[in-house]
Parts: structure tokens; C-alpha cells; sequence
């Protein structure tokens, strides 16, 4: 069902995880040329920075401005900048009778006090929310959330724990968390889809949020982004995260190599089915629920993967391909690995790791600085 747009509304984009969020948000804020509509991001591709500034209780603690060791007293600063120009760019929007969106994942993780706070930071610019929250099965989430957080950090083998995230599992309560953008906005507000690719308009996220939202958007604008790694480049980084040396290797080093390893085809990883025991009930109770409340089938088979190639304990993670190892001793300019599975292959793919992190890998660098170049140029074009 598409949401109705009523004059003037604001849409928020609550993009749950791994949900095709970054290739919406990418394809909105190159591609977007509906007049109807005005994508909100005051430079960032997504909206989590500046979100998180202005509406959260200590913003401070959100990790990209703990990465970067911003005390409280400058990310106050930076809210104070933020809020000028949001409500600058919603001033913009209004007056040209457009439809506003703002899109980030942080918004499913807003507790509902936030979301009011935001809710009234819109109505206060006359604007009226409406949400687009999008679901996928969550085993797959699980799934994916781990090879994502695994090419940054260290993540536990486990893919429903997380060291950095106590209450990971509540980002999993999908029932709740809809409960509570139903409660702060209003039931006629929300809009669920679910992310399974055979329920998707032609299969796609952008297509699917474009016609659900009302957005006319060419097809050459949509992007595809954030793509996943095949399972042999995630091994290779859980070997580093596990037994690296993470000193070796900066934010930007990592994203180089992540993107050398992206370019590696074969089949992602995935986890049999008694990885999740623990959590099975949680999954099966909010699929259900989803079901029921919002007419949404998020069900999958949990077994679906046991038959091929699939990981039951972390030490299936230290089990490597001879050509891929081969493949990693060449690219780091070192000497072949002789173990093929077992911690000690696992400690020398982390060597390899290391010194993969510290050539100059001058093509992915290239492309990465090309990204940024494309972004700001496209901002002072377009920007808000």
C-alpha cells in the first residue's frame, strides 16, 4: 500500500539495519529530482549525525562523535549549528510546498521519548510526521548485522550478542519498537513493508520506497550501496578483528581493504540454524505478532541454509579456501599460508590481515576519495 502524502507532512525514513537503507539513502541524495519532494541531510548522506545531536538525552555518547573524541560542550556546539539549518532546510521545503524526508537508522533506536522529541521539532515547523519502517526476517538481520560490524570491529560469535549494544535483542523486538512509532505518531502514521525481495517492487528497495512513498525517481538513479562481502572476506576480517593488531590498522586503511575485499565474488555466510537456538522463540513470537498486527510475513525458514556450506561454531570461521589464502598471501605481498583451518591458519590470515592494511591499495583509495569528492560537490549543487 502507498502512503497517501497530505500537505504539509514530513516522512521519516526509519531505516531498520540492513534493510537497504544505505542504497535508498544514496540513490535520495544523488538522484532525486521530484520537485514534490526535498531529502533533508545537510551534507551527510543519512541523517544519523545531526539526528543524533539534536534529539538524543546524551548525544555525546553516539559513536561517531565518540570516535572522534568530541567532548559534550562541542557537540552542543554542533547541535546549535544543526538546529539552525534543519529548520532552515524545512523552511525551504515548506515554502515550496515539498515533502520533506529524513532517513537514518538511529530513528529504530530512538527510545519513544526522542521520537516525541523530534515529532514536536517537525509540528513545530508545521510539519506532520508520517514513518516508513521497513522489516526483514530476522535471522537474516542477524545475519547480515554481523558481516556489517564485522568489517569494523571485533563482533562476538554470536550474531544476536554485541559487546558494544546490552539491549542488542530489543532492536529485534519488532512488535515493540512498532508499538512505539505507532503510539508517538499516531497508527495512521506508520506504514510497515516488509524487506523480502520477492514482496519488493521489482525487487528493489529504492523502486519499493519510491513508489510506497510517492517519489518519481529516474531508474539510473538507483544505487546500489553498502553490498555485502562473500564469506571468505568475512573469515579474513574475523580472523583480524580476533588475533590483529588493530593499531596497524586506521578507520581508513580499513575501508580500503573492505573495499579491495568487496570485489571478491562467491556466497555470503551464513550461520545453521542451531547458532540461534537461544533466540528462536524471540524470532518465531515477533514473527507472529508482525503478522497479526500489521499484516506483514517476515517469516523465513531457519533451517533453510543447514544443508550447504554454513558456520555452527567459531571454529568453522578459521576453516579457509587454499585458492583464497593464496589469493591474501599474493595480495599482501607475502608468504603463502600452509594451514588451512584451525587458529594457528586463523593467526597467520590476521598477519596477512595487517599487512594487506599497511600497502598502499592506491585504487580503492582513489575510489573512496572519489565518493567523498562526488558527495560534496553534489551537496554544494543541491544541498540543503
Amino acid at each position: 500500500m502507498s502512503i497517501t502524502p497530505s500537505q504539509p507532512t514530513c516522512l521519516l525514513h526509519v531505516g531498520t539495519p540492513k534493510t537497504g537503507t544505505s542504497s535508498i539513502q544514496e540513490s535520495l541524495f544523488h538522484g532525486l529530482a521530484d520537485p514534490a519532494f526535498r531529502y533533508v541531510n545537510l551534507g551527510f548522506i543519512q541523517g544519523a549525525q545531526f539526528l543524533a545531536a539534536l534529539f538524543l538525552d546524551r548525544p555525546e555518547q553516539f559513536w561517531f562523535f565518540r570516535a572522534r573524541g568530541f567532548s559534550a560542550k562541542r557537540v552542543r556546539q554542533l547541535a546549535d549549528n544543526y538546529e539552525g539549518r534543519l529548520r532552515r532546510a524545512l523552511r525551504k521545503a515548506r515554502d515550496r510546498s515539498q515533502t520533506p524526508i529524513l532517513s537514518a537508522e538511529l530513528l529504530w533506536k530512538f527510545p519513544p521519548a526522542n521520537l516525541a522529541r523530534l515529532r514536536d521539532f517537525l509540528l513545530s515547523e508545521g510539519f506532520k510526521p508520517r514513518t516508513l519502517v521497513y522489516l526483514r526476517p530476522i535471522k537474516s538481520w542477524m545475519e547480515s548485522r554481523f558481516q556489517q560490524r564485522n568489517k569494523l570491529a571485533r563482533v562476538p560469535f554470536f550474531p544476536f550478542e554485541d559487546t558494544d549494544a546490552p539491549n542488542l535483542l530489543a532492536l529485534h523486538q519488532y512488535a515493540e519498537k512498532l508499538d512505539g512509532l505507532r503510539d508517538v505518531f499516531g497508527p495512521d502514521a506508520l506504514t510497515v513493508r516488509p524487506f523480502v525481495r520477492s514482496q519488493l517492487t521489482a525487487g528493489c528497495a529504492v523502486r519499493d520506497f519510491c513508489q510506497t512513498a510517492g517519489v518519481t525517481l529516474h531508474p539510473d538513479a538507483v544505487l546500489r550501496s553498502n553490498e555485502s562481502l562473500n564469506a571468505d572476506a568475512t573469515q579474513f576480517l574475523y580472523a583480524q578483528n580476533r588475533f590483529g593488531s588493530p593499531k596497524n590498522c586506521n578507520l581508513l586503511r580499513r575501508l580500503a581493504v573492505v573495499r579491495l575485499l568487496e570485489g571478491r565474488k562467491g556466497p555470503t555466510l551464513r550461520f545453521h540454524s542451531s547458532v540461534f537456538d537461544r533466540v528462536a522463540r524471540l524470532i518465531e513470537d515477533q514473527t507472529t505478532r508482525v503478522a497479526q498486527e500489521h499484516g506483514i510475513d517476515i517469516s523465513e525458514n531457519l533451517k533453510a541454509a543447514d544443508a550447504g556450506p554454513c558456520v555452527r561454531e567459531e571454529k568453522d570461521l578459521f576453516r579457509f579456501e587454499r585458492a583464497s589464502l593464496d589469493w591474501l598471501a599474493e595480495t599482501a605481498g607475502s608468504p603463502s599460508i600452509k594451514a588451512t583451518e584451525g587458529e594457528d591458519a586463523a593467526r597467520e590470515v590476521a598477519v596477512r590481515m595487517d599487512q594487506l592494511c599497511g600497502r598502499p591499495l592506491l585504487r580503492q583509495r582513489w575510489e573512496l576519495a572519489q565518493a567523498r569528492i562526488k558527495t560534496r560537490l553534489r551537496w554544494i549543487q543541491n544541498g540543503d
